[in-house]
């Protein structure tokens, strides 16, 4: 059986892009929620809002494609953003086996409410990099996204 050496674990460790990428997403995302906390709203269903209120009304597929979710993850929030009346599903007019997604006024006046909270948790995650470094960490994400 082979079997990888202690040089090529730590090679892993040290420079595996997913790991760290992973690791910094998972503490981003809990800065995100506890902030957001008070609002009822989890960071994810937060960015799906926001999405949903710009497209006006989207396709579940589209919707999955846009925020880089599987279509599982995106229909358990989207259930959960539903049943607090949120969004609401409906056919295509174009094809009856497509669900539209759109933002209701109750989704609309949820995201007023939480973007201060929002804007909080935005500065503190921010807060590690100079204005300058921020950007050019956004640029390295999108080129990264865009790569792949």
């Amino acid at each position: 059986m082979q079997r990888l050496s202690k040089k090529q674990k730590l090679e892993v460790r040290q420079f595996c892009a997913h790991a760290h990428l992973k690791r910094t997403v998972r503490k981003i995302t809990l800065q995100y929620d506890q902030v957001l906390a008070h609002t009822g709203l989890h960071i994810t269903q937060f960015t799906l809002l926001v999405t949903a209120s710009l497209k006006g009304e989207a396709a579940v597929n589209d919707l999955a494609a846009q925020l880089a979710l599987d279509q599982t993850t995106l229909s358990r929030n989207l259930q959960v953003l539903q049943r607090h009346g949120l969004v609401e599903m409906v056919p295509s007019p174009l094809d009856a086996r497509v669900r539209l997604v759109r933002i209701t006024p109750e989704g609309e006046a949820a995201l007023a409410r939480a973007y201060p909270a929002w804007r909080k948790a935005q500065e503190e995650v921010s807060a590690a990099f100079s204005p300058q470094e921020y950007q050019q960490f956004l640029g390295f994400l999108s080129r990264l996204e865009a790569s792949s």
